[in-house]
């Protein structure tokens, strides 16, 4: 009788976490990735998922970055319909007079991981802890499907969507760049080395093009420097460029590397 009583309990609590809304997807460093309500990028996102088949309303919940659910943003009357989503921006403008609720108080922390914890009450029903260090810009943390249990690093981003499928244990960050952008006078050379970024792993190579296309797997490999003797006006002819992520038009100079 007190095991029928044991699997009846641990089901029941299987069924209360089964009604609850989950984290489902989130970035730490958002650059151009989504606009917000203000019409600006926030800093971090974490995208709710309702995986029920009854609408679930935001104000039962709260969500932070610390374990103590006093220290939880409380999130706004807002009804989440099954099997839809949450966009929840981590930017601190949830401190400014007449934001929505949908901002918080917090940013995650992206240059040296962090944790994120789903409060019900006072109950945490859903967490991330040991977040790592994001490996580049741009780069979500979810789950494979929606509401599934395996996560890991999604280079196509789907806040708002369905998860792709598609997971990545590990991406490389951005090569390292030796001189960063400048506008030159009069033909200046100089010399442009590239580096891998902390934590590569053993093998690890740059490729690059002199054409502006994407470089791929046959592209040639990085070896030495890349000595800049001219500029141009035309197309650009170098995939080793610096951007600028803008909401405003940007012109873009480039150079002709001498090989």
């Amino acid at each position: 009788m007190r095991q029928l009583l044991l699997l009846l309990t641990i089901a029941c609590c299987n069924y209360v976490n089964a009604q609850t809304l989950l984290i489902n997807e989130l970035m730490q460093s958002n650059i151009d990735c989504i606009m917000d309500d203000l019409n600006d990028f926030p800093d971090s996102w974490v995208e709710l998922y309702n995986p029920t088949d009854v609408a679930i309303n935001l104000k039962d919940y709260k969500i932070g970055t610390k374990e103590k659910v006093s220290k939880a943003w409380q999130l706004p009357d807002k009804v989440i319909g099954p099997k839809r989503y949450a966009i929840i921006y981590c930017d601190k403008a949830g401190e400014d007079e007449g934001v929505s609720a949908l901002h918080t108080d917090f940013r995650l922390e992206s240059g040296k991981g962090c944790n994120v914890y789903l409060f019900k009450g006072d109950e945490i029903v859903d967490q991330i802890v040991d977040l790592k260090k994001q490996p580049a810009p741009n780069i979500a943390y979810g789950r494979q499907t929606d509401g599934a249990d395996d996560w890991g690093y999604q280079a196509t981003p789907t806040p708002n969507a369905t998860n792709c499928g598609e997971l990545c244990k590990n991406i490389l960050g951005e090569p390292v760049f030796s001189q960063k952008g400048f506008v030159t006078e009069n033909g200046k050379t100089f010399d442009l080395t590239l580096s891998l970024p902390e934590g590569s792993p053993d093998g690890a190579v740059i490729r690059y093009t002199l054409d502006g296309s994407e470089p791929t797997s046959s592209s040639d490999a990085y070896t030495e420097a890349l000595t800049i003797k001219k500029t141009v006006s035309s197309v650009p002819n170098c995939s080793v460029m610096v951007i600028c992520h803008l909401a405003l038009p940007v012109t873009a100079i480039s150079s002709s590397p001498v090989r």
